[in-house]
């Protein structure tokens, strides 16, 4: 449970890990519940620790989410200009590759944008 509240890895991915980690009998591994019938209560206590879904643009991305796993900045920019908010991810190393293509392809999709924003440009 721990796992499943402080990693992003798929549940059914650390639950069948940590059954592996235990070395059990057949017998014992047999009468465990599998990963599928685990993941409700696993992904209940994962969405206890998951901040809720912002009710405006005004909101604070909290620190655990401004870096990737290994604790790198993700967060480019965030700025607010006119009531509208610009938000930029990615990191030093994603914009030393950016810079030095030779091409680039970018997308902007206005139909997959989440609430309170105008548009996703990837």
């Amino acid at each position: 449970k721990r796992r499943v509240i402080n990693e992003t890895t798929a549940i059914t991915k650390i639950y069948d890990e940590e059954l592996a980690r235990q070395q059990m009998s057949q017998t014992a591994a047999a009468i465990m519940p599998s990963s599928y019938e685990a993941n409700s209560g696993l992904n209940r206590a994962r969405r206890k620790m998951t901040p809720v879904l912002p009710t405006s643009y005004a909101f604070d991305i909290p620190a655990q989410y401004q870096v990737t796993i290994n604790d790198v900045q993700f967060v480019l920019c965030d700025k607010t200009l006119h009531n509208k908010r610009l938000l930029l991810f990615g990191t030093d190393q994603q914009l030393t590759f950016l810079f030095s293509a030779k091409h680039i392809m970018m997308d902007g999709t206005f139909d997959t944008c989440p609430p309170y924003f105008d548009q996703v440009y990837t």
